[in-house]
Order: structure tokens, then C-alpha cells, then sequence
């Protein structure tokens, strides 16, 4: 230990050892009081130091290099006397990254605030706090990033075991469903369901040549077609479709038209996919039982149809770029494409020319065999001036939720006329459906005349219980409407539900074929099979898990509803959300051929064939009529929202005062 009274031209190397020797190349004087608290046992150390440069420090004589470095070290001057060791030790090690422009020796006196570094140069107290500062910025920035990872992580390990746990809930339902046991959560399970016609063969018909080569949909130039078809509509299908109400028929789409039509629905899908927010938001669950379902399919793509009239009359010429037999930019709205020079069908045309717009819906609902078809079976005759229109089309897609509407019939959202107005249904498969894996489509045979009929219409509150001008608005639409609700027949008449299920069909599809079945005839979608389901969820989970090579395909299957009715069919009255009465309240009450002839195509025509004053009208339509809909349309379903939840939390209430009455 040093006396503080002594004065020694001695240089302490740090490790307790004196020299009285010059060391490397400085000399310098050092004056150290140190004295001992009783208290505390603190120590006190004032050093001055004034270090010079010597010209002989080459001589490695007189000292090695472990004592220069801790001459260094001794000799560096105290910023601060409250400096702790610590402190001091933080500051040397993080000397070393400052700013090498503001490096030197001070020269005489003090420091003036600079300290030394381990390299022997001496640096400003503030340049060692800014790099301090950047480091413990950089730490903190390091920490946040593994933060937010582990988060993913441990997001993705939760999400593999919520599938995981899905998956064993699915094995233990499809156990009990096989046992038997009716615990089942699925609403409408139907797997291994003997019960009703399973997988029944539709009608197949040749589509004749007539309709194949005829020039367009106009009524002059599809006569012979409808003649043709006449003939091709035995008195089997027509006493079949009366007596059952339904009818499968397959044949009626060219190869062109069924490949335009996949087209269109799958760039439907992708759009729908996208304004929902992605695949994960879009699936069917919490009482949607599609992935997807689009009303008014055919008004989209307006402007790919051709002006196929010269001055707007009806039995105008039509111009040549609108014939059947032209280039491959010919009209799609009246070509009966797939059909070569000589009128005969070549299979492989239809898939390399199909139209990649949007309006193969428009072009089957309008334009196909299948409105011709539909008026045949309704028994319409253009000779009393009968026409028939599109009432409303919705493009449908099915995924794997377990979620399906009961037996029901379709309410003014999807029908919008009056219940006296009758209509036909063509269900169009744009996949194939097997009655197996589910995800198709049930009808109830005959329950369109069944003399139980009324009972299910009571049950649900359909339309045929509506009063006949209407609801007054959304209140009196929520808390006056009766039954107990459009899909929900299996609670409120289980005995008349199990009549529907004894009577169901489910038929073996091909993509293109077509059900054709009567208005009020009893219907519901087909959940998939449990276990097709299940087996689709250990696939997704061993693709992500790396154990399969590929994605597995997803579960959905496409159909294109489409319901026809008479021009003589009344537009529903009262509040709701039909588009032609939001556009002009008088509208409601008149028939389907006023309101189109006189406020725009509406319900376009499709038979004794089309209007080309309409399918020129489509496009200003959709321009400027639509978005000024949509906007009334989502006023009135944010009222009827509102008094939904209203309702549910009164029967909420009543059923709490109930249950506290009980007790």
C-alpha cells in the first residue's frame, strides 16, 4: 500500500507491483491520498497525472508488453470520482467502438474530460455514453424480434394442436355415428343414411343438332331449336317432373359452355375469396352453410356481349360479327360455340376458345338449352305471348362446414315473387357429385303436392304464410313472421322432417348435369361425410407438418342456381331487399314483364327467347342503378339486424325469468 505523504516517482503497473524504472516510453509523477473510513471502509483516490511523449520508448529493455498495458491503465485519469470499478469497466470496454476522429493524447494538465481505452488512447465521456446508448438500442431491438418470433411459434404450435384436437373430436363423433348414437354435433349428418333414393341416374338426352347449330338465342333464329327439344322432353320426363316435382336431365350443356362455365366460377370463387378476406375468413361456419354465395351472377362482365341489334328492334338483323360460324372473337352472347363449319360438335374446340370472362353465367341462364328446357316442363306456350324470366341466379360453393339449412323452400331473399306465382329451379353442377362424399344437393320427391305440405310451410313460416301485401318494415318483418324459421323444420316439426327424409333423393352427377324441380318442392344441401372431412383435415395437417409433398385439393363443390319464372309472376310487395323494388318502390306488385319492359332488365327474358333491347340494358344496369342498390340494400339489413338482436335478447330474458320461476 502507498502512504499518501509519500512522493515517488514510482508508476503501479495494477497488480500490486512497484518499479522505480521508466517503463516503455512515458514518465510521469503520481500523487495518490487514500484514507479509511471507519464506517464505511470506503477509500478515496485523487491522481494527477501529465504524460508526455519520450522518443526512447523503442528500447524493448525496459519493460515487456503486459506492463505497458497496465501502465496504460493505471495512468488513465478519473472522470469522476463517483465512478465505481464497474462502471469504469463498461465505460473501457465500450471506448473502443467511439468515434476514432475524436481520439488523441491530451498534452498537459488534465484529461480534460476524456478517459483512456484499453488501446492507450484517451476518449470523450459523452462519444462512450452515444455508442452506450446505440448498443442497449440494438439490444432492446433484438429482443422485440425474438419476442414477436416466439409469439408465431408458439401461435403455430397451438394452432397444430387446436387441428390436432379437431381431429380427434371428428374420430369420436364418427364413432358414435356408427354406433348409432345420436350425439352427434352435426347438424344434418347423412353419412351412411340409407334412407330415401341414393344415388338416383339423371335423364340423358342428345342435344339435338338444331339447337347446336342454330345462329343465336333470338327467338327467330332458336325456333327449330325449341322444336327440337320439344321432341327430346319424352311424356317420361314431363310426368316424372309433375308427379315428383323434380327431374335430373343431363346432355344440355355443350363441351364450350361447361368449360366457360368453369371459367367463370372459378374466377367467381377467387373474387368472392379475396373480398372476404382469404380462404380462413370466407369458410362456411356460424350459420353460413357456403363458402361462397353470389346473387345476381349473370349481371357481372355486362360489356363482353355484342350490341346485336341495328336500330334496337326486335326482329332487326343481326350484325355478322354476331353469327355462329365466324373468327374466334365471334359474339359470345349468341354463338352456340363448339360447333364447326358443317354444324357438327368438336369436342376439343369448346376448351381452347371458352370465354375467361364472368359471363358463362349469363350465357347458360339466357342463352343455353337449359331456359328451353325449363319452359317445356312448366308447360309454356309463346303462342299466347307466355314468356319466361330469370326471377333471380345465385352462384353457390360448398366447403366443409358441418353447417346445412333444413328442409325448406325458398324465401322472397331468393324467390322474389308473390307465393301465387309458380317457378321452376335448374340446379346446375359445375363438379362432379357423387352421392358418397357429400357436398350435393337432396330433394324431397313429391312434397310439392304431399298433403302434409302445409304443415312444413306452417312450420318454417314460408312465403305461403306471408301476409299478402307484405311485411310493414324490419320490426314488423322480425317479430311478425311466423314459424320458427326458413331452415329449422327438424325442431319445429321433427314428425314431418322425418317424412322429408324418407322421401329425399340424392342423385349421381356429372359436372353440366341439371335438376329441374318445382318451386315449392322441399330441398337441402348435403353436408360433407364425416369421414371425408376427417381424412381432408389429416392430409392439410401432414402437408403443413412436411409428411406430403402436395396440398391435398380443397372440399368444395360448385353449383349454379337459377329460377325461373313466368313474365306473368308478381314481384313480391311489403318491406324487404329485392333490388328492382330498392331501386323504384313501384315496382312491387307488378309483374315480372312490366317491370323489365318498362324499368330495365330486371328479370331478363330467357324464352321464347331474348331480348336484345335487354341484354344491351344489362350494362347500364349494373353501371348506374346497382351501387345505388347496394347502398339501400345494407340500410335495411343493418335495421333488421338491429331488431334480430332485439329479439334474441328478450327470448334471452324470458327465458332467464323461466328458469328463476323454476327455482
Amino acid at each position: 500500500m502507498v502512504s499518501a505523504s509519500a512522493n515517488s516517482e514510482v508508476e503501479s503497473d495494477g497488480q500490486g507491483r512497484k518499479d522505480g524504472s521508466s517503463i516503455g516510453s512515458r514518465s510521469g509523477t503520481s500523487t495518490c491520498d487514500s484514507s479509511k473510513d471507519n464506517n464505511e471502509g470506503s477509500a478515496s483516490c485523487d491522481e494527477s497525472s501529465t504524460v508526455s511523449e519520450d522518443t526512447g520508448g523503442d528500447d524493448p529493455a525496459n519493460t515487456s508488453t503486459s506492463s505497458r498495458r497496465a501502465d496504460k491503465d493505471a495512468a488513465a485519469p478519473s472522470n469522476d470520482g463517483a465512478d465505481t470499478s464497474g462502471n469504469k469497466a463498461r465505460r473501457h470496454h465500450t471506448a473502443r467502438y467511439a468515434d476514432p476522429s475524436r481520439r488523441g493524447r491530451p498534452t498537459s494538465g488534465s484529461s480534460g474530460g476524456a478517459m483512456a481505452g484499453p488501446d492507450g488512447y484517451y476518449y470523450y465521456a459523452e462519444d462512450v455514453d452515444h455508442v452506450q446508448g446505440e448498443l442497449e438500442f440494438c439490444w432492446k431491438v433484438v429482443a422485440v424480434v425474438m419476442g414477436l418470433l416466439m409469439v408465431v411459434l408458439s401461435g403455430a404450435f397451438f394452432y397444430q394442436l387446436y387441428e390436432l384436437w379437431e381431429l380427434s373430436e371428428l374420430s369420436d363423433e364418427m364413432k358414435q355415428e356408427r354406433m348409432g348414437d345420436g350425439n352427434s354435433n352435426n347438424i344434418m349428418s347423412v353419412s351412411r343414411d340409407a334412407r330415401g333414393d341414393i344415388g338416383a341416374k339423371p335423364f340423358e338426352i342428345s342435344l339435338p343438332q338444331e339447337c347446336i347449330a342454330m345462329r343465336s338465342a333470338l327467338p327467330d333464329d332458336n325456333e327449330s331449336c325449341r322444336m327440337a327439344l320439344a321432341r327430346a322432353v319424352t311424356p317420361t320426363i314431363r310426368r316424372a317432373y309433375k308427379r315428383e316435382g323434380v327431374v335430373a336431365i343431363r346432355g344440355l350443356l355443350t363441351p364450350d359452355q361447361l368449360a366457360s362455365l368453369d371459367v367463370s366460377a372459378d374466377q367467381l370463387l377467387t373474387v368472392e375469396t379475396e373480398r372476404q378476406g382469404g380462404p380462413n375468413k370466407a369458410r362456411s361456419r356460424n350459420g353460413n352453410q357456403f363458402y361462397t354465395d353470389k346473387s345476381g351472377a349473370l349481371f357481372l362482365d355486362p360489356g363482353t356481349d355484342c350490341h346485336l341489334c341495328d336500330g334496337g328492334g326486335e326482329g332487326s338483323i343481326l350484325s355478322e360479327q354476331c353469327h355462329i360460324r365466324t373468327d374466334a372473337e365471334e359474339c359470345p352472347a349468341t354463338q352456340n360455340s363448339g360447333v364447326n363449319d358443317e354444324g357438327a360438335v368438336d369436342e376439343n374446340e369448346g376448351a381452347e376458345n371458352s370465354n375467361t370472362s364472368m359471363a358463362a353465367f349469363r350465357h347458360v341462364a339466357l342463352m343455353s338449352a337449359v331456359p328451353l328446357v325449363a319452359a317445356e316442363l312448366m308447360g309454356l306456350d309463346s303462342s299466347r305471348n307466355e314468356t319466361l324470366r330469370v326471377i333471380k341466379d345465385i352462384f353457390l360453393a360448398k366447403d366443409e362446414g358441418e353447417y346445412v339449412c333444413g328442409w325448406h323452400v325458398d324465401d322472397h331473399g331468393f324467390w322474389p315473387a308473390q307465393a301465387s306465382s309458380p317457378g321452376i329451379n335448374a340446379w346446375i353442377t359445375v363438379d362432379d357429385l357423387p352421392p358418397g362424399p357429400g357436398g350435393t344437393f337432396a330433394v324431397a320427391v313429391g312434397s310439392h303436392s304431399a298433403r302434409w305440405r302445409m304443415d312444413a310451410h306452417r312450420a318454417i313460416g314460408s312465403v305461403m304464410t306471408y301476409p299478402q301485401n307484405g311485411f310493414k318494415d324490419a320490426e314488423d318483418m322480425v317479430k311478425s313472421r311466423p314459424g320458427e324459421g326458413t331452415c329449422n323444420l327438424k325442431t319445429a316439426a321433427p314428425e314431418t322432417n322425418e317424412k322429408m327424409e324418407d322421401s329425399k333423393r340424392i342423385y349421381d352427377l356429372k359436372k353440366g348435369d341439371v335438376i329441374f324441380h318445382e318451386r315449392w318442392l322441399f330441398h337441402r344441401t348435403v353436408p360433407f361425410d364425416r369421414e371425408v372431412v376427417h381424412n381432408q383435415k389429416i392430409r392439410r395437417w401432414g402437408y403443413k407438418g412436411g409428411y406430403e409433398k402436395e396440398p391435398p385439393p380443397p372440399l368444395m363443390k360448385r353449383r349454379y342456381s337459377i329460377r325461373y319464372g313466368p313474365g306473368s309472376s308478381i314481384v313480391i310487395k311489403g318491406w324487404g331487399t329485392e333490388p328492382s323494388v330498392l331501386w323504384n318502390k313501384n315496382n312491387a306488385g307488378k309483374t315480372a314483364d312490366e317491370v323489365s319492359e318498362n324499368d330495365g332488365p330486371w328479370y331478363p327474358r330467357s324464352w321464347p327467347g331474348i331480348s336484345c333491347n335487354e341484354i344491351e340494358g344489362i350494362g347500364e344496369l349494373v353501371e348506374k342503378r346497382f351501387a345505388v342498390v347496394e347502398e339501400r340494400k345494407k340500410e335495411r339489413m343493418k335495421a333488421m339486424k338491429m331488431h334480430l338482436k332485439e329479439l334474441k335478447e328478450e327470448e334471452r330474458e324470458k327465458r332467464t325469468l323461466a328458469y328463476n320461476n323454476k327455482r
